[in-house]
Formats: C-alpha cells, sequence, structure tokens
C-alpha cells in the first residue's frame, strides 16, 4: 500500500517500502554478525556500523505514514514499537462517493485505530491488455481527507424503518392548534399572530406553506383569504404546492378546487381561475399554450361541469345553466372560437369532455360548524412514505383505507416518470385498495393524488402529493460523513456501499 498525499493536503515525502522489509534489531544484529562457523573460531570485526535510530528501515517507514497522515512522532528507540504500532489499520474497503444522482467517485477508505484516511486510488493498466487493474492495498492512492476519529459524525437513515415507527400521526404544536381555531373567525389575524409568535418569516411562500399544510382550516375562509386581491403573491405561491406539471388541466382544477370553496360570486371565482391558469402554463411550458388561452379553456371547463350537473344535488350552478343536452362536439364547437390556431388538440378536448360528464369538477366540502356532512378520514400506510425509491424497481405497498365501500369515491394517481399498479383505486367494493409506485427516470419526481367522486370532497388525512427521490441500486444503502478535515475545510459526503466491495483487514 502506497499512499501519495494530495498536493494540497500533504508536502511530498519519499516512497514507502513495502512490507516485507520490515526488519526487527535482532535481525539486524544478526546480519551484521554474520553466521558462518568461521566467525567463532576467527572473529571479524564487522564493517557495518549499526544505524542510528531515527535512520533504521521501521522508522523511515512509520516516518513516511506519519507526514501522509500528520500524526505525532512515534518513539521507533525500542523493538516493540514495529509489533504494537500505536496506529493499526482494522479495515479497508473500496466505495463510491456520491456527488450527485448521476455522478460518483472511486474512493477507498482506510480505518485505523485513531483516523479514517479517504484516498483516491491511482489506476494502473495492465502492461499487456491495457485494461485497468482492480485497487488494492498494494496499490498507490492519493490521499484526499484526514480525519481523526474523535472528531467524526457519522449518521444513516433508513427510510423504511423510518416510515415503520411512523404509524401515527405527530401531536400538534399548541401554536398551530390555536391557528387553526382562530382561522375561522379571522384569517388574516390569526396568520400574524402565527408569525409573531413562532418567528416566521412574512412573507408569501411561508404563509403559502402554512396553508397548505394544514388541511382542517376552514375552507370557506381559506378561499375568502385566498380570493382577496391584495393576496394575489399568496395565491400564486399556493397554487406552486400543487405540482401541476404534467397533470392535464381539468385534473389540476380537481385538485385545486378539492382544498377551498371558492366565494359564490362570478367576478371572485374567474380571478382565482386566472391564476390557476398561469400558474398550470408556466408548469407546463411545453405545451405551447398561453394563460389566456389557458384561461378560456378552464372557464369553458367550469361550465361544461355547471352544465351537465348543476341542480343534480339542490345546488347552482356559478357558471352555466343546467343542460344535460351538451354532447361533445358541441363542446368542442363551443370553444374554437377561443382557439383559432387550435392549439388544444381535438383528442384532449374530447378526454376532458368524457371526464366531467362522467364526475363533476367538485370543490371542497365545508366543514365549518354548520355543516351536517362531517369529513370522513381516510388513512394511508405507512403514515409516512419513504423519500427514496429505488430506480425501475417497485416501491412496497402503499394502503389507503376508508370506513365503508364507497362507488363514489376512487383517486387517480399521476406523476411525470412515475409508473402506478394500479394507476386508478376503486372503492367501490371494498373499504381498502393498496398500490405501487415505479421510478422510470433518475431524480426527484412528484406523486399527486386526485380525488374523484361525487363524495371525494368528505375525505379527509390523504397528502396531495409526495415527492420522491429516485436513486440507482446502490445507493440503497449509504452512510454519510461530516468533518472538516486535516485542511480545515468542513465537508459532507455520501458514500453508498457498493454489493462488489471487498473487505480487507490488517
Amino acid at each position: 500500500m502506497e499512499f501519495q498525499p494530495a498536493r494540497a493536503a500533504t508536502p511530498e515525502s519519499a516512497g514507502s517500502a513495502p512490507q516485507s522489509t520490515y526488519a526487527s534489531s535482532e535481525e539486524m544484529r544478526r546480519g551484521a554478525s554474520g553466521s558462518s562457523a568461521d566467525s567463532a573460531l576467527f572473529p571479524v570485526v564487522s564493517r557495518q556500523v549499526r544505524l542510528p535510530a531515527d535512520q533504521q528501515p521501521g522508522a523511515k517507514i512509520l516516518a513516511h505514514l506519519d507526514s501522509i497522515l500528520g500524526t505525532e512522532e512515534l518513539d521507533t528507540d525500542a523493538p516493540s514499537v514495529l509489533d504494537h504500532p500505536p496506529r493499526r489499520l482494522l479495515l479497508h474497503t473500496p466505495v463510491l462517493q456520491v456527488v450527485n444522482a448521476q455522478t460518483v467517485k472511486d474512493r477507498h477508505l482506510f480505518l485505523f485505530t485513531d483516523l479514517l484516511l479517504i484516498a483516491k486510488p491511482i489506476i494502473e493498466e495492465h502492461p499487456s491488455t491495457g485494461q485497468p487493474l482492480p485497487s488494492t492495498l498494494e496499490s498507490s492512492f492519493v490521499v484526499k481527507s484526514v480525519v481523526e476519529l474523535r472528531h467524526l459524525k457519522l449518521g444513516s437513515s433508513d427510510d423504511a424503518d423510518e416510515a415503520a415507527r411512523s404509524t401515527t400521526k405527530a401531536k400538534r404544536h399548541p401554536l398551530l392548534v390555536a391557528f387553526i381555531d382562530r382561522f375561522a373567525n379571522e384569517p388574516n389575524r390569526a396568520i400574524q399572530t402565527l408569525i409573531q409568535k413562532g418567528g416566521l418569516a412574512n412573507d408569501a411562500a411561508t404563509i403559502a406553506n402554512l396553508l397548505f399544510r394544514n388541511p382542517e382550516l376552514n375552507r370557506n375562509q381559506l378561499g375568502a383569504y385566498l380570493a382577496g386581491p391584495e393576496n394575489r403573491h399568496v395565491l400564486r405561491a399556493y397554487i406552486e404546492k400543487f405540482k401541476f406539471g404534467g397533470v392535464r388541466i381539468d385534473d389540476a382544477l380537481r385538485m385545486f378546487l378539492m382544498t377551498i370553496r371558492v366565494p359564490y360570486s362570478l367576478q371572485v371565482a374567474e380571478h382565482v381561475l386566472s391564476v390557476v391558469a398561469q400558474q398550470w402554463t408556466e408548469a407546463n411550458g411545453n405545451t405551447g399554450y398561453d394563460p389566456s388561452l389557458l384561461f378560456s379553456l378552464v372557464l369553458a371547463i367550469m361550465q361544461l361541469s355547471d352544465a351537465l350537473h348543476a341542480g343534480l344535488h339542490s345546488d347552482e350552478g356559478l357558471f352555466s345553466y343546467p343542460n344535460r343536452s351538451v354532447s361533445v362536439d358541441d363542446f368542442v364547437s363551443s370553444f374554437r372560437p377561443q382557439d383559432p390556431r387550435l392549439l388544444v388538440p381535438e383528442e384532449l378536448l374530447a378526454r376532458i369532455y368524457s371526464s366531467v360528464r362522467k364526475e363533476r369538477i367538485e370543490q371542497a366540502s365545508d366543514n365549518s360548524v354548520f355543516t351536517i356532512t362531517p369529513d370522513i378520514e381516510a388513512i394511508m400506510e405507512p403514515a409516512k412514505l419513504p423519500g427514496r425509491l429505488t430506480y425501475r424497481t417497485p416501491s412496497q405497498s402503499i394502503t389507503i383505507t376508508i370506513p365503508a365501500a364507497d362507488p363514489k369515491f376512487s383517486i387517480k394517481l399521476h406523476g411525470t416518470d412515475l409508473k402506478f399498479d394500479p394507476p386508478h383505486l376503486s372503492f367501490a367494493k371494498s373499504n381498502t385498495q393498496s398500490f405501487r409506485v415505479t421510478g422510470s427516470a433518475i431524480g426527484l419526481r412528484t406523486m399527486v393524488l386526485i380525488k374523484m367522486g361525487s363524495n371525494a370532497p368528505q375525505y379527509q388525512g390523504l397528502p396531495l402529493n409526495k415527492a420522491f427521490s429516485i436513486e440507482r441500486a446502490f445507493m440503497q444503502h449509504t452512510f454519510q460523513i461530516s468533518f472538516i478535515n486535516h485542511l480545515n475545510v468542513k465537508r459532507k459526503c455520501v458514500y453508498p456501499f457498493s454489493l462488489l466491495s471487498s473487505l480487507a483487514t490488517s
């Protein structure tokens, strides 16, 4: 094993001798005195003068290691130093250092009794074939970092175990409980009070995140607050939380409207929907649609929903009078004047028509104290979904349970570069449904849950979306080390275990 320090890490030093050159003081004395039988009869004065202790081969080797590893000087006067060195190599293993989702570096870890050495192998080629040779303890290395064990922090995470332990919801902070109660009467005051007492930033992103992550908030007040012209920046940040990328526009409307109740005012509703159209357009820039065209399509969808379904449950339509006879051709022909360049494909319009005719675009249920239809809790297990998935490997089964079978409730699963088995969960015959998710591309991907059916607004407790980090198989088992290296630079590295790693001990 030969170490070559990195230029910035340690000064240059002489090359180290192989292990076979180690010699005890007794062996050196034997070499100096000779071993022939005549030496007993004819004493000969040895020409080899005993070297000083600091010039002996063993001392030179240890001194070279010291120059590389930066340790204190070792006392080599006693022969026992080589037999019982204060620093011993306990473990050696090749690993992969993760730079990002696409890049890794070959590294070797050398665990000594007092420090951890992180080194880069110097690749050597076979003299005949030119193929790279595997690194061994006899190879040469460039020292990248030296960490004293007493300064080392080691951390690991296992999403599966963590998810298994998270079977119950965490208790809410008293400030959040008070915030939810006050929001039902005074939304603005509730928000400002929580910001002041909780030490939160008073900006749109913080407020939007607060509203998005607390579905227990009064949905009438939430709709009124977001619809306020003075809160347009909060509304934009709130809609961004839904992750509309790759989501069809009618499904995006279902997701958004399932969380709030828009005030019964055409002007206010159009204001809110115009922001939805703008945010959807930004999240799906590859479509080529502009916000004005999308806004026209959104209004057409809402008009279609009211025409086909308004009045069936004694509620009035806001965008259109009831007209059950509207056909797909009627829908397409009425929208075309808004799209003279035919940017929206007729196939897409037909799919939207079919979806809306089957199920109305619903708003969130009324969860005020005056409601006569309380929310129904839907439970997802595990309660905390894993944050990491292995590339092209199905996740563990995820189960959603409701109190009883409901033919008027289903869930549509969607996510760019995510595959679901099955993609649609129907609770018509069973109160329990399970699915698995598989990532088909490396990187961060988001799953969205779209509640469908006339009873969908009543079911609460499910996440609106969930982000997964899709990683390659070698990232399944990783550990992270944080340290201040020998150059006084703070480092944080993730090292995945490789199945091909070999362990060697000394």
